[in-house]
């Protein structure tokens, strides 16, 4: 699909330096279409990214609270007394 957008001119030179900082910032070399379009298709996926995100740090979290309670069970294990 392809949409096309109208810019105002008096908004290019202030797009250009948005999209001139993104480049420096991450290493990019974005024109300005290629900016929008990589921006437009983050905004179309920003809610199954966001239940991913929060899908990873749940699991993360649970992760995370039976290691600790492994080594809890691990310290705290009584000795076995050897006869």
């Amino acid at each position: 699909m392809k949409y096309e957008i109208d810019i105002p001119e008096k908004l290019v030179a202030g797009l250009n330096k948005v999209v001139g900082r993104y480049n420096a910032n991450n290493g990019t070399d974005y024109d300005v279409a290629g900016w929008l379009q990589l921006h437009a298709l983050e905004i179309a996926v920003q809610d199954e990214l966001a239940a991913e995100q929060e899908r990873l740090t749940r699991q993360a979290q649970e992760d995370v609270a039976a290691g600790v309670a492994a080594l809890r069970d691990r310290l705290t294990a009584a000795e076995e007394v050897k006869a």
